[in-house]
């Protein structure tokens, strides 16, 4: 019996002296799991801590009975792991060191897929050539485009944009992980992940354009991952995607099933943008130079 879909991964050191980002696809009968981490090279052993994500969100998986009966409560406590696991290993070290990494975990399963993340890679689920929904970075950059100081076409391009807000690792405190899901896979529908050494050179759009493409879904993961390496040379940063093209005509929506929710939306109410601003300023200030990528 065929599979319901199709997969593809690429990552390429672009112009890094190393490649700290790590991407997996893991396959079972009852789903498909697919984890990407962006380790963060302002900090020691950023590689240790995008493998170590790999391995604490597929070890986690492994233990679940298939198929999972409480995706989110799951794809939260990877996360979780993932964090103790890179806190626990920076402390054994000597002397003591605090390696970062971001996340984006996505699990697909009985035509439903369900989505985790921290850090500014992104999941991206695409539609007949347009962007369905992308998660929100957890960045300085995205709280200013969310409060409509600055464009998406900047983003990428900010003298902050390599600030990140939350990580795993770092600090003791375990972060708050975004979840969001389920939402009914259509066929055609192609989810990607991916670390900002794409997405930073290659508007979203054009992405989206690229993946609804009849082309083998490998060919347009290599040609998209070597294109951002192109664009951003001599300047690319590692850049790594992991896809999937849904090949199955969509189930009929659970009640439960969501497209798009507040927490999880590219877009959103921020409450006052004052407050807001005043707010993410404090955690700027905090976190210059602590969090750098």
């Amino acid at each position: 019996m065929s599979k319901p879909y199709e997969i593809s991964q690429v990552s390429l050191q672009g112009n890094r002296p190393m490649n700290q980002d790590r991407c997996a696809l893991f396959e079972t009968e009852d789903g498909v799991l697919i984890i990407l981490a962006d380790g963060m090279g302002g900090h020691p052993k950023g590689e240790e801590a995008a493998q170590l994500v790999i391995d604490a969100c597929y070890g986690n998986y492994l233990n679940h009975k298939k198929p999972v009966v409480n995706p989110a409560e799951m794809l939260r406590e990877m996360l979780s792991n993932a964090h103790q696991s890179i806190y626990s290993f920076g402390q054994q070290q000597k002397p003591p060191i605090d390696p970062r990494s971001t996340a984006v975990v996505v699990l697909v399963q009985n035509g439903l897929v369900y989505w985790t993340h921290i850090g500014d890679s992104r999941f991206y689920h695409c539609r007949q050539g347009q962007v369905f929904f992308r998660t929100t970075d957890h960045s300085y950059v995205e709280r200013l485009r969310r409060q409509g100081l600055i464009t998406e076409d900047q983003l990428s391009t900010h003298p902050q944009r390599n600030y990140v807000t939350r990580c795993v690792g770092g600090s003791q405190v375990t972060p708050e992980a975004d979840v969001g899901g389920p939402a009914v896979l259509e066929y055609g529908d192609v989810l990607l992940l991916c670390s900002d050494g794409l997405w930073g050179p290659i508007p979203q759009e054009d992405v989206a354009s690229a993946v609804s493409s009849d082309a083998p879904l490998y060919k347009i993961s290599q040609e998209l991952a070597h294109l951002a390496v192109q664009t951003a040379n001599p300047e690319s940063d590692n850049v790594t995607l992991a896809a999937l093209r849904w090949l199955a005509e969509a189930i009929p929506k659970p009640a439960e099933a969501v497209i798009q929710n507040k927490n999880n939306s590219s877009q959103g109410d921020d409450g006052n943008p004052l407050d807001q601003a005043i707010h993410d300023l404090r955690d700027f200030v905090d976190q210059w130079g602590d969090d750098k990528k």
